[in-house]
């Protein structure tokens, strides 16, 4: 939140490659008639929004984040996590 600049909808951090972590993110509630718009023409891919929105992008390591690869690795099945 402390990164947030006014006119700011949504800061998140990007990790040492280059890849945005929006879910990892700060979104003001500016962001949220895009946000709705998106569900309503069921596009559901938070990237697809970024261009609709004032992003601000941190270096992952500005956020306190130790080795973006771990602390920012993508968990999406039980078998991700036991990894």
């Amino acid at each position: 939140m402390e990164a947030a600049e006014p006119g700011d909808d949504l800061v998140f951090p990007v990790d040492a490659v280059g890849r945005d972590h929006p879910l990892v993110a700060f979104w003001r509630r500016s962001a949220e008639r895009a946000v709705g718009e998106a569900l309503a023409a069921r596009h559901f891919k938070v990237l697809s929004l970024l261009p609709d929105l004032r992003v601000r992008r941190l270096p992952a390591e500005s956020l306190g984040v130790v080795d973006s690869r771990r602390d920012l690795r993508n968990l999406n099945w039980p078998e991700d996590l036991a990894r």
